[in-house]
This record gives C-alpha cells, sequence and structure tokens, in this order.
C-alpha cells in the first residue's frame, strides 16, 4: 500500500506519515517518500497510533514509546502463558 492509499485508509496527513515513520514507529519499504510501501500489519500499527494520538491526546514520540511498551508487555504476556504451559505439563507428569 502506498503512502496516498495509507494516508487516506488511515486519515493521515502525509507529515503525520513522515513523522511516525522518522520516530521509527513503522519503517516502510523504499528508501524515498515516494517508493516507500505499507503492507497490512505497518497499516494496522499507523491506525493504532493515530488512535492513540487521538485517544490519549500525545504527540507521535508518547505514542511511540507507548507502542513499545505495549509491545513488550504483549511479549511478556506471551512468555508468562508459555511458561505456564510449561510448567502446567511439568508437574503433570511428575
Amino acid at each position: 500500500m502506498y503512502i496516498d492509499e495509507v494516508c487516506n485508509t488511515a486519515d493521515l496527513s502525509i507529515e503525520a506519515l513522515v513523522e511516525i515513520v522518522e520516530l521509527g514507529i513503522v519503517v516502510p519499504l523504499g528508501r524515498d517518500i515516494e517508493d516507500w510501501d505499507f503492507s497490512d500489519p505497518m497499516l494496522c500499527r499507523i491506525i493504532r497510533a493515530t488512535r492513540l494520538r487521538r485517544d490519549l491526546d500525545i504527540d507521535y514520540p508518547g505514542v511511540a514509546l507507548a507502542l513499545v511498551l505495549i509491545d513488550d508487555l504483549d511479549s511478556l504476556r506471551q512468555e508468562n502463558t508459555a511458561l505456564k504451559r510449561m510448567m502446567e505439563r511439568h508437574f503433570k507428569l511428575t
């Protein structure tokens, strides 16, 4: 999905999208802005970022931090679930 499609779908200005990319919230394929290409998961992350900005009334640097923390929390939850399963299997076998 190219820049115009992303901006239309996410209801976002090109300037805001450039800021999102500059902050590393998403990393599009392509070197130049004219060549940027965004995958569906990237589009979902952009929409999530714009929602966080709107709902929490924070700037994009704050959104970038919030997304890092959310990603870390998701990762910890997955790890916790896996460890619980391992413990359940271990204690059932012994």
